[in-house]
Order: C-alpha cells, then structure tokens, then sequence
C-alpha cells in the first residue's frame, strides 16, 4: 500500500510539473524575419548556402523555414535591428518567437565574411557591356590560372573590343587548362 501511495504521489508531482516545464521552454523573444520558405528537399540548403548578418538562424516553423535575426526580450527593442535589416530586406518585420527555438536553431553563414566571387564581380559590368572592366576584373582574379572559363570569358570581352590578338592568347590559355584537367583525369 505504501508502495502504490509513493506511485500516486510521484504521478501527482510528474502532472503538475509537466505544464511549469512546458510553459518554461516556450519564453518569448521578438525576432526580424527576413525570409520565409515552404520546408521543401532542397529548400534547407538553399538557405544554409546563402549569407545573412552575423544573428541570423534558420527556425523551423511547421511546414516552414523562416531566417530570424536576432532574439529581444521587447518588440521596442527589436525595432533598431529593424530598421537596419530593412535597408537590406525590404520585407523583413518583427515576429514574436520562442526562445529557446531561437537558441538551438543553427547559425547561418554571415556577409561580413563573404567575399564576392570573380563572377559576382563581373555580373554587372558583363551585363552593360563594360568589357574593359570585366578584363581588370578577371586578370587580377587569383582564380585566373585554374579557370578555363574565366580565360574564355577574357577572350570574348577581347574579341569585343576588337583586341584579336588578346583574343587569341586567352583562348590558348583556356585551352591549356582544359587539356591540364584532362590529363588529371585520364
């Protein structure tokens, strides 16, 4: 009897601290989202591969991962990181979130370590027809010697700017490169 009593009591105690544990684990913060996807198969590592400010996780949220930044304990005092993440994310606005879903949530990669790739930097120059800075750009990659591509990028923005000769040169080099791989491979 002693035993079944001890049993009850211990049951009683699991009951009512149940519902204090809960209640604990789920403290609010206010967080900005920045960014909201439908939780597909590649959807995760679309978001792990992209860059966002130091505080920034990914969280979970049912069928959905959300990018969070930072976790306040007021919505006051989340509207400074607001007001700087919306000069960057247009739609980013405050939302409540659960603490410790922000704690554990993993850290994204941050933009204050990303350097821009050659490509990145020739984007726009390419896309305006600004070939001599595309050809700056490229010849002071250090990724010049091992890319194929980059040389025949060189040799279209020559070709473009009637350099024939330049032309020639960097479509030898691409070449160059491209049998040092097959080579590598065979």
């Amino acid at each position: 009897m002693i035993f079944f009593n001890f049993l009850k009591i211990i049951f009683l105690l699991l009951l009512i601290s149940f519902p204090l544990n809960a209640k604990a684990n789920k403290v609010p913060c206010f967080s900005i989202q920045i960014m909201s996807k439908m939780n597909t198969l590649g959807s995760l590592e679309e978001l792990q591969n992209e860059f966002y400010p130091k505080n920034c996780k990914i969280i979970k949220i049912k069928d959905y991962l959300t990018v969070r930044c930072g976790c306040f304990k007021t919505r006051e005092d989340s509207r400074d990181s607001l007001s700087n993440l919306k000069q960057k994310y247009t739609d980013a606005y405050i939302r409540k979130t659960n603490k410790n879903m922000y704690e554990y949530a993993p850290r994204m990669k941050y933009t204050e370590n990303k350097e821009k790739s050659v490509y990145e930097k020739i984007d726009n120059p390419l896309k305006n027809g600004n070939y001599q800075e595309v050809i700056t750009i490229i010849k002071s990659s250090k990724d010049l010697k091992i890319d194929a591509k980059l040389w025949i990028i060189l040799a279209k923005c020559s070709q473009q700017l009637g350099n024939d000769k330049d032309s020639k040169i960097a479509y030898l080099n691409a070449k160059l490169i491209i049998e040092e791989h097959l080579k590598i491979l065979n």
